[in-house]
């Protein structure tokens, strides 16, 4: 089994030139993995966000002995292959008790 460098060579060469990119990785190596991997093959030009995803509460380590920080985040580095790329916003809809709450006045 190849490494990350050749995983990610294959999923680049797969993509279409509209084509979006989502890797999700812990805290060992980010820095290592963005600028050493990620921005050679993608070409820093297309790194379009780099994303946390926080953890609300599985998986936190501060509470098992850990004498530093718990780690609570991970990273999701956003690339596409070209400038050419097709982005749809993700959109959750409002509850109605949110609705009644925060939307009861009239401009």
């Amino acid at each position: 089994m190849g490494g990350l460098k050749e995983r990610v060579e294959e999923m680049r060469g797969v993509l279409k030139p509209a084509g979006s990119s989502f890797l999700h990785c812990d805290d060992h190596a980010n820095s290592y993995i963005q600028a050493d991997i990620l921005d050679k093959l993608f070409i820093r030009n297309n790194f379009r966000s780099h994303i946390t995803w926080k953890r609300s509460s599985a998986h936190n380590d501060a509470k098992q002995g850990r004498k530093a920080l718990g780690n609570i985040a991970d990273t999701i580095f956003y690339y596409t292959k070209s400038d050419e790329y097709i982005s749809n916003q993700q959109y959750t809809e409002y509850s109605e008790k949110y609705i009644s709450e925060f939307y009861k006045y009239t401009d």
